[in-house]
């Protein structure tokens, strides 16, 4: 595979008064997994279907290896796409559906007949060739989907929450199937979908979308570690959002902020007086001091939220916020509603964050 970088500029998709998409940019290079991450709504689905060539742009560029096709036909495009409920014939043998598309290109039967065979075995379905549909898991169609995409060898996949209907246990195996086989292929990758685990885990980056705009892009690890806006903190796994007042700040990147009568020392930049948010991930909270420095919240345990791996302490705070912190389960101890508690929080562990960026949510 060769190419397959996508350029979107001040890209524009509305419908009547409805503005879907307000102009994005993104530059995704060729051989990169990227996900568009965001609830229902976001515009996330309306970009990938332009860059497909399902919606017309009202306005913006969509560039493939730099050349525009916002305006050239889908069937014109160095693109193919997998949809959530991959659209396979029923009537057709599961070879017969990875071959359908190869009907419209000048290839020999000998040579079609190769590349299905190449393609179902790039997905481990080849000694399902003869099968229907019908006769096939989920999980397996799923696979047949891929190959009937690959085989034409595009220069980019669009990927429309193709697991979204599987069961948990299967999403989780075929996320990794799905990365180790963009890896293996070299093609650009474009997925949409709402769930943040799935974008983490097979994402080389990805866009967080939000009221039909980006809040952010960046790799996983970015965009969990240090999110640009608190949505993007709150969207992208569990976190804490507190509305907090800024009591002092240094040139250090630390500044002093109350909670109630409490004062904790984090990350950010933003004068004293100054209305902010503070974010902290749930896992980044302990019940116990340590020996780094770290500043303390009073509260008290409202319940506790056994979830196997992990539990979850929720604690009422003074101000009536509340805070969950999450904990190993077999590190959990017992923690009865009412008991009071100190919840201990390392400054570097903590993030600072403008007011207002909750809106897009």
């Amino acid at each position: 595979m060769s190419g397959g970088s996508v350029q979107v500029m001040n890209l524009h998709k509305s419908y009547g008064d409805v503005a879907a998409v307000r102009g994005i940019d993104v530059d995704i290079a060729a051989g990169e997994f990227f996900s568009l991450l965001g609830p229902s709504g976001c515009g996330k689905t309306t970009t990938l279907r332009m860059i497909a060539g399902f919606e017309t742009p009202t306005s913006g560029e969509i560039r493939i290896d730099g050349v525009d096709v916002a305006r050239i036909p889908a069937n014109d495009r160095p693109v193919n796409t997998v949809f959530q409920n991959y659209a396979l014939f029923p009537f057709m043998s599961v070879a017969d559906n990875v071959a359908f598309g190869l009907r419209y290109q000048n290839v020999g039967k000998a040579e079609a007949k190769s590349k299905v065979a190449e393609a179902l075995e790039m997905v481990r379905m080849g000694k399902y060739a003869k099968r229907k549909p019908g006769q096939l898991s989920g999980g397996q169609q799923q696979r047949v989907a891929l190959a009937r995409a690959i085989v034409l060898g595009p220069s980019v996949l669009l990927l429309d929450e193709p697991l979204g209907a599987l069961d948990a246990k299967l999403r989780k195996t075929l996320q990794i199937e799905l990365k180790s086989l963009q890896e293996s292929l070299g093609m650009t990758f474009i997925y949409v979908t709402h769930d943040q685990e799935e974008a983490l885990t097979m994402s080389d980056r990805l866009a967080v979308m939000a009221g039909g705009l980006i809040e952010q892009i960046g790799t996983p690890a970015q965009v969990y570690d240090a999110p640009a806006t608190a949505y993007v903190a709150d969207f992208l796994g569990s976190a804490n959002v507190l509305s907090v007042e800024v009591v002092a700040s240094s040139e250090s990147g630390m500044v002093s902020v109350r909670i109630g009568s409490d004062v904790l020392r984090c990350r950010g930049h933003a004068e004293a007086g100054a209305d902010m948010h503070l974010v902290v991930r749930p896992e980044r909270l302990l019940l116990e001091p340590t020996a780094e420095e770290s500043g303390a919240i009073d509260g008290t345990v409202t319940r506790t939220v056994y979830q196997g791996a992990t539990t979850d302490v929720l604690v009422r705070l003074s101000t009536g916020d509340e805070l969950v912190v999450r904990r190993p389960s077999e590190h959990s101890g017992h923690h009865a509603a009412g008991e009071k508690v100190k919840v201990h929080c390392r400054p570097d562990a903590m993030l600072l964050l403008p007011p207002g960026a909750m809106e897009s949510a």
